[in-house]
């Protein structure tokens, strides 16, 4: 986690984080507010809820680096514009991570850009697959 990221692996990165976040929606793409709000059994969100904490790490995940101009305030409350606004900061300081050595230990965990991007990235795709087992869970039969 400590070798400063290429341009080309940020280039990856923001074509990997496009390709997830047109996933997520598409999993979601055409639910009704009932079925986005809908709870499930032993779950701890709704669908919705899922997509309020997707945004809401990866607000998290700049944090950690001391990257977002964002305060915590004004993170929006809405799952799908969170996921905007967020997703938006995300993308405008990748560039700045190109080549960028910081090395944080925010509560004691070690964060990197390299690990910022890899956890950005995977935990919007553990959620796309969370949501498609709720999704299915849903179906009779």
């Amino acid at each position: 986690d400590e070798r400063p990221l290429t341009g080309v692996e940020v280039e990856q990165a923001a074509q990997l984080l496009s390709w997830s976040r047109a996933d997520l929606l598409q999993a979601v793409n055409g639910l009704s507010e009932a079925e986005l709000d809908q709870t499930f059994p032993g779950e701890r969100w709704s669908i919705r809820g899922i997509l309020k904490h997707v945004g809401g790490a990866e607000w998290w995940y700049l944090h950690r680096l001391n990257l977002t101009r964002l305060v915590r305030a004004d993170v929006p409350a809405d799952a799908f514009e969170r996921l905007d606004v967020v997703r938006a900061e995300l993308e405008q300081r990748l560039p700045e991570l190109i080549g960028m050595e910081r090395m944080t230990r925010p509560d004691g965990e070690c964060w990197s850009p390299r690990k910022l991007i890899r956890r950005a990235i995977v935990h919007e795709l553990d959620h796309i697959g969370h949501i498609y087992r709720l999704l299915i869970s849903s179906f009779p039969g």
